[in-house]
C-alpha cells in the first residue's frame, strides 16, 4: 500500500461525519504526507448544518493545505464540489488527461462509505452497470478496485480499497465510537456496552431525542433502564437485541443529527 500511495496522483481520504476526529488511521499520515489529498467527512446527512460547519473549520484547521469537503454519498450531495476540490489539488489539467487518466485512491477506515462514494461519483458512466459492492458490514471490499470516469473532462481513475484499520486503537473510548458507527466489525466489541457509552455521548452533547423516538418518560443515564422499556414496548426478545436496537436507531439519525467527537479537543490528526 506504501508504494501504491506515493505513486497516485490524488488521495481521497473518507471519514465518517459523525466522528471527524476519531475516524483517522494514524498509518496513513506518514505515507500520504505532503501528497495531494482531498480529505471527505461523509454522511453527512446524519450530522447538522452547525455541526457539519464546525467540524470542517476544525480540520481545515490542521489541515492547511488540504481541502475539506462534506457529501453524503447516499443522496449524491455536493460531488460537484468534490470533484471540482480533487482536479484542483491535484492540478489535474483537462489537456494533460484527454487521452489517459489520473489515479485517484479512496482510502478510509472500514464502512465509512468509500464504495458508496465512488458509485455516486461513477453515476451514469458506470461501463455495462459495473459497481463497487456495498453492503452495511465494514470489510466488505477486500481488495482494490478500478473504475474509469470523466469529470470536468478529465480522465480519472477511481481505486476503490479495503478499509484499513490501525493494528491497535491506543485510545478505547476512540476504538468505542468507532464501533458504534459501524467502523468495526459488529459483535467485536458488546452491544450492551457500545449502547451504555452511545447514552452517556448522547446526555453529555445534549440531544434528548431518543426519548421522543423511543417513547421514554424521560432522559436517563442508566442503559439497563432504556434496555427494559425497549424490551417491553417493542417486545424485544433480549437485552441484546435491545442494544441493537438502540445503536441501529442511532445509526438511522433517529436520535438526531449529531457529532460524537468532541470538536473543541485539540487535533493531531
Amino acid at each position: 500500500m506504501r508504494d501504491r500511495l506515493k505513486k497516485t496522483k490524488l488521495i481521497v481520504e473518507v471519514r465518517d461525519a459523525r466522528v471527524p476526529l476519531s475516524s483517522v488511521n494514524p498509518l496513513f499520515e506518514d505515507i500520504i504526507a505532503g501528497r495531494p489529498r482531498v480529505l471527505v467527512l461523509n454522511k453527512c446527512d446524519l450530522v447538522s448544518q452547525n455541526m457539519i460547519k464546525l467540524a470542517t473549520a476544525r480540520l481545515q484547521t490542521s489541515h492547511t493545505s488540504t481541502s475539506v469537503v462534506c457529501i453524503s454519498a447516499k443522496n449524491s450531495t455536493n460531488l460537484h464540489r468534490l470533484m471540482s476540490s480533487c482536479i484542483s489539488s491535484a492540478s489535474l489539467a483537462p489537456q494533460q488527461f484527454k487521452h489517459s487518466a489520473a489515479e485517484m485512491r479512496v482510502i478510509g477506515l472500514p464502512n465509512v462509505g468509500k464504495s458508496s462514494l465512488i458509485n455516486a461519483i461513477i453515476g451514469k458512466q458506470a461501463q455495462q452497470g459495473r459497481r463497487a459492492v456495498v453492503t452495511a458490514r465494514p470489510g466488505t471490499t477486500r481488495r482494490a478496485a478500478n473504475f474509469g470516469v470523466r469529470a470536468k473532462d478529465v480522465g480519472l481513475v477511481l481505486v476503490d480499497t479495503p478499509g484499513v484499520l490501525a493494528p491497535k486503537i491506543e485510545d478505547s473510548l476512540v476504538g468505542l465510537k468507532l464501533a458504534i458507527v459501524g467502523c468495526v466489525r459488529d459483535g467485536a466489541v458488546e452491544h450492551e456496552l457500545l449502547a451504555d457509552y452511545l447514552l452517556f455521548l448522547l446526555n453529555k452533547i445534549g440531544t434528548t431525542r431518543y426519548v421522543s423516538d423511543l417513547k421514554l418518560q424521560c432522559p436517563t443515564d442508566d442503559v439497563s433502564e432504556v434496555v427494559q422499556h425497549m424490551m417491553q414496548t417493542y417486545g424485544v426478545a433480549t437485552e441484546v437485541d435491545a442494544a441493537k436496537m438502540f445503536l441501529k436507531r442511532f445509526r438511522l439519525g433517529r436520535f438526531g443529527h449529531v457529532i460524537l467527537d468532541d470538536l473543541h479537543q485539540s487535533i493531531s490528526s
